[in-house]
């Protein structure tokens, strides 16, 4: 009987795009969107195109919110309303806008709404964002004291020279060579990298890179191309 009255207050609640106006009470003052009713706690959306999340397992007794976005109890974590599955939620800290860590791993959220877990062997306690703030996405890299990591993978960089080159443009270079979305650019010749003063165009022995801004992703082929468009030098 609980269930079915649960089915019927979400069809209803959708058809009024979110359960708020309904029975949902909010928890704590730190957030608007943790809501509790008599079927459970849901994180409310307010958005009219998307869906209330509803939390499973949620351990009651011990369930606080942390801020607008984010809650847990005594077993789970939630961020935005989705369980970061795995993470302890006395330990789990945010370092990036799409990177969180506890004190046995590292968790991403870069493709699609699920969290995950790493399994590259990062080690947890030495591991830091090598941009100087937090940027998501093509700068989500890690460092620890045996080497950098790009979403999940171990790279071949030396952890030491390992840097950010362009402001803009998402380039990395270490005392070898460059990086883009985790990715070794063969055409770049490092030693011989100049940075223009806009901070995102630069050049090489070989050619001169001006960032377009068009990081031309083919889901095809799975990869994010070079947002540079590339001029070769004249002999």
């Amino acid at each position: 009987m609980k269930y079915a009255a649960k089915i019927f207050f979400i069809v209803l609640c959708m058809s009024h795009n979110s359960c708020i106006g309904f029975l949902g009470k909010q928890i704590d003052e730190k957030s608007s969107r943790y809501r509790k009713t008599p079927f459970g706690i849901v994180f409310a959306s307010f958005d009219e195109a998307s869906t209330d999340k509803w939390l499973k397992d949620v351990d009651e007794a011990t369930f606080e919110v942390l801020s607008e976005s984010d809650a847990r109890d005594k077993n789970r974590y939630w961020h935005y309303g989705t369980e970061i599955t795995g993470a302890n939620p006395k330990t789990l800290v945010f370092i990036d806008i799409d990177l969180a860590k506890d004190d046995k791993t590292i968790f991403d959220q870069y493709e699609g709404m699920e969290w995950r877990k790493w399994t590259c062997g990062v080690d947890v306690k030495t591991a830091e964002l090598v941009v100087s703030e937090p940027a998501g996405f093509i700068y989500s890299y890690l460092r620890d004291k045996n080497a950098i990591y790009y979403l999940n993978t171990r790279l071949e960089a030396d952890p030491a020279t390992f840097r950010q080159f362009t402001v803009i443009g998402g380039i990395f270079v270490d005392s070898h060579n460059a990086f883009f979305n985790g990715e070794i650019v063969d055409c770049i010749d490092v030693p011989t990298m100049i940075l223009c003063e806009n901070g995102e165009d630069f050049e090489d022995k070989n050619n001169f890179y001006k960032y377009d801004g068009d990081f031309k992703y083919k889901e095809s082929e799975g990869i994010i191309h070079l947002p540079y468009t590339i001029i070769p030098k004249q002999e």
